[in-house]
Formats: C-alpha cells, sequence, structure tokens
C-alpha cells in the first residue's frame, strides 16, 4: 500500500502537467480528427526527458508492448502487437495456465478495463485517453498455436474500448504460425520449417511498414541495412530498487546487452532522429537467435531508408516466467511489472530518452562478431538484481 500511496502522490503534478502537453501536441476528442497516417512527428515534440516512440512486440514481447503502450500512452506514437495478450491479462483470473486466457483468449474484457481503470486512478499508467489517436496494427495467423486468434480478438475488443474508429486495425486472415510477418523471402506462410521461418513467415503482409505507414504516412522504401548494431549495456540504465517500503522489486530478468540499429543518417545525431523499441518474444540465451530475429523484421530495412533508430531491449527471463521472456504477469519479481514503475518498462523508456548517452557508451560491432567480449562474463550476460545507489551518470534517469 505504502508503494501504491507515494506513487499516487507523486504523480498529482506529473498528471497536471502531462495534460498540459498533451492539450499543446495532441488532437482532442473535441476537435477534427487527425488523418490517419499524420506525421506525429510534427504534432508532438520530443524531448530528452519524454522522448516519443513506436513500439512493437510478439508473443511475450507482445504483451510487454501492451504494457509500455498503456504504462507510457502519453510518450508512445504508434504500435504493432503480434500475438500478445490483452493489458491486465497476467493479473486477472485465468489468465495463466491451465485456464490460460492470455494464451487461448476467453478473457473478461469488462474486467480488464476496470482494471485499466484502478491502474490510471493511482496514476500507475498515463491516462488510457491519450489512445485515442494513437494508430495500432493488430496481427495474429489462423495457424498460430501458442497464443490463439481468440486472445488477440481480446486485445482488440479491449482497445476499441480507447482508440478511435479507424486507427486500430487487425490482420487475423495470413496462415502465419507464431511469427511476425513479412511480404518477401523464402518462409512460406503457415511453416517453422527452419532457423529465421520461426521468427517470420511470407504472409504477403508487410507488419512493420504497415504499422510505421500507420504512424508517419508514407515512407522511403526499405532500403539495405548495414550489418552494425550498437551493443548497449543495460545495467548502466536500470534505476536505483529504492529502500525500505519502496524496495519493489527482486530481479529485473534482463540479458547485459540491448541491441541498437542506428541508420547511417542518425550517426552521430540520433536525438534528431525517430525511435522505435521492438521487444522480442521467448527466445534461448543463443545470441545468433536473437540476432536472427532482429535482422529478419525488416525494422532496420525501414529505419536505414527513413531514419528511425531500432531499439531492441532484450530479456533474460528465467524457468518461471520462461527463458528469455518478459515480465508479463509475474509480480513475485515486480509487483509493479505493468506500471510506469515497472522496472523493465522504466530501463526501456530510459534507453528512449537517454538514447544519446546509452550510443556514446555502446559498442558498435559487426552482426558477425557477437556480443562484445567481457573478461566477466564470456557470455555477454548478466542478471541484473539493480543496486540501492544510483551512480553519478544515472542521476537523471526515471525512478519513479
Amino acid at each position: 500500500a505504502s508503494v501504491v500511496e507515494a506513487l499516487a502522490a507523486k504523480t498529482t503534478t506529473e498528471r497536471t502537467a502531462q495534460q498540459q502537453q498533451q492539450q499543446q501536441h495532441t488532437p482532442r476528442a473535441t476537435e477534427t480528427s487527425p488523418t490517419v497516417g499524420t506525421n506525429f512527428s510534427a504534432l508532438k515534440t520530443s524531448a530528452p526527458a519524454h522522448r516519443y516512440a513506436t513500439i512493437s512486440g510478439h508473443s511475450s514481447g507482445g504483451s510487454m508492448a501492451m504494457q509500455h503502450l498503456f504504462a507510457f500512452s502519453s510518450s508512445v506514437v504508434g504500435a504493432a502487437i503480434a500475438s500478445g495478450s490483452a493489458y491486465g491479462c497476467g493479473a486477472l483470473p485465468g489468465g495463466h495456465l491451465p485456464d490460460g486466457k492470455c494464451y487461448y483468449g476467453g478473457l473478461d474484457v469488462r474486467a480488464s478495463l476496470g482494471y485499466i481503470a484502478s491502474r490510471a486512478s493511482l496514476g500507475l499508467i498515463d491516462d488510457p485517453s491519450n489512445l485515442r489517436w494513437t494508430p495500432i496494427v493488430l496481427f495474429n495467423g489462423k495457424n498460430d498455436m501458442v497464443v490463439w486468434t481468440q486472445c488477440m480478438q481480446d486485445v482488440q475488443h479491449q482497445l476499441e474500448n480507447y482508440v478511435a474508429p479507424g486507427w486500430l486495425k487487425e490482420n487475423f486472415d495470413t496462415d502465419a504460425v507464431h511469427v511476425w510477418s513479412v511480404d518477401h523471402g523464402s518462409c512460406v506462410c503457415g511453416q517453422c520449417s527452419y532457423g529465421s521461418c520461426c521468427d517470420v513467415n511470407n504472409c504477403n503482409y508487410d507488419l512493420s511498414g504497415e504499422m510505421l505507414r500507420s504512424t508517419y504516412g508514407p515512407l522511403w522504401p526499405r532500403t539495405e541495412a548495414t550489418q552494425y548494431y550498437h551493443w548497449i549495456e543495460q545495467s548502466h540504465f536500470v534505476p536505483p530498487r529504492g529502500k525500505g517500503n519502496l524496495r519493489r522489486w527482486r530481479k529485473a530478468r534482463f540479458a547485459r546487452w540491448a541491441l541498437a540499429y542506428v541508420p547511417t543518417g542518425c550517426v552521430g545525431k540520433a536525438t534528431e532522429c525517430r525511435v522505435h523499441v521492438d521487444y522480442h518474444g521467448c527466445v534461448s540465451d543463443d545470441w545468433n537467435q536473437r540476432l536472427e530475429w532482429s535482422n529478419n523484421l525488416d525494422l532496420n530495412e525501414y529505419g536505414e531508408a527513413n531514419n528511425i533508430v531500432i531499439i531492441y531491449p532484450q530479456a533474460k527471463g528465467d524457468k518461471r516466467t520462461g527463458t528469455g521472456c518478459w515480465n508479463w504477469g509475474f509480480p513475485s519479481d515486480d509487483i509493479l511489472y505493468d506500471t510506469k514503475a515497472s522496472i523493465q518498462l522504466m530501463t526501456v523508456k530510459n534507453l528512449i530518452n537517454h538514447l544519446d548517452r546509452a550510443l556514446r557508451s555502446a559498442e558498435r560491432r559487426h552482426i558477425s562478431e557477437g556480443p562484445p567480449t567481457t573478461t566477466d562474463d564470456a557470455e555477454g550476460e548478466i542478471d541484473l538484481d539493480g543496486s540501492d545507489e544510483s551512480d553519478d551518470e544515472s542521476e537523471d534517469l526515471v525512478v519513479i
């Protein structure tokens, strides 16, 4: 209770400031609704302390993107959710197995709306009315046997209560398995036959492009990406854990490194570029598999052509959440896992807000090289427990 009270008290003035900022930069329901595909970089002015981004995610990453979408709705300008679950699903009855409503559908959507209202009233998430003019694309394949289409229909029905008609798109009609959809390549739609074909299917549907065009309007066609990533040590962006009654999380469950694709036109001036964050699904600790995911979504190619920096934060997970999975419903690690105080979401928000710092300290490496080699961690992965004290470099990180 003390955590919630402290957060509620702290966010009273923040909500007032947020409302003022939204009035300045965001169309309101009383105004003529903006055209789908409006250039939101003109409507919302980026600032280091409150930077705007598009987001996407698949599977556990789809559920994590939903948590990001609601927790920080005032700074999300577009999203794509693939094979994820509705906000609050992991907290509501029957979400986890054996009922598995977060896998198979059947969520009490009305109860989820009450959960959202409660979270918002306490200041734990942004005002969901921010979502009204947010373009969102939903995707699920008919052959997805991991997260069923009914589960994504729950997501659709939940979001229809917040997003204006025409701003929420869904494609549940392809034969895709549990994958992201692209419109080219040899990975047959409906098959998980080998390697990257279990990450993407060519279902003649450009999910990444659909999301970005829905947000920014016409784009330059995707072009060949460079073969380099910036490797960012995520521990530098994990906020302090707090003390006493505010020690609200136990484990961050991050891999050591996050990836960032920096387009040629953004090198040395990333703050002038747009930002996209993609949350991977559950994945092994093998960096070859993690790189297969980020290499094959076409996000890098769109980023290269349109000056969009792509951030790929990396979860480590555990036996309970699943290897390489995000925390979409496990309060034992973090009691506020789906809020602005979530340790995972705060860390990603810090990466967005302090992207310039992140890239300055990152190591740029060719895709073939894999993660940086360190003496204390040959595999390049650690489990971050956080710290009680922040260093000088992290004084202005998000701490709620």
